[in-house]
């Protein structure tokens, strides 16, 4: 199904200024950018490609973006998924024990006022 000449990148947020913003850093050529504005259309799309990495917001409405990372690393297909996740928040504002996968490092955004870990 997907189009072996490009690396696909999967960007969930419910906020369409941040999908913008993230997608536009990290459009180039070869690459294409598949965006979902919640957890549910994520799952949806994990399908669709062998995408290179996800980014996933983690307040998200519904399934929140731990939620959605659970549920992608217990599929065989996507078990293996590279997930970064994208918040406002800070990381030691997220509980660990809400945490499905492990975080090795809390890595500033390119995008102002997010961080990404």
């Amino acid at each position: 199904m997907s189009d072996s000449r490009s690396v696909f990148v999967l960007v969930v947020d419910d906020t369409p200024e941040n999908l913008l913003s993230v997608s536009v850093l990290l459009q180039a050529p070869g690459r294409t950018i598949v965006t979902a504005v919640s957890g549910e259309e994520a799952l949806e799309k994990v399908g669709l490609h062998d995408y290179a990495v996800a980014l996933l917001d983690v307040q998200l409405p519904g399934l929140d973006g731990f939620a959605v990372a659970e549920r992608i690393r217990a599929e065989p297909a996507s078990k293996h998924l590279p997930i970064i996740f994208v918040t406002g928040m800070r990381k030691t504002d997220v509980p660990p024990k809400v945490v499905p996968v492990p975080m090795l490092d809390l890595q500033p955004s390119a995008v102002p006022g997010v961080e990404a870990f």
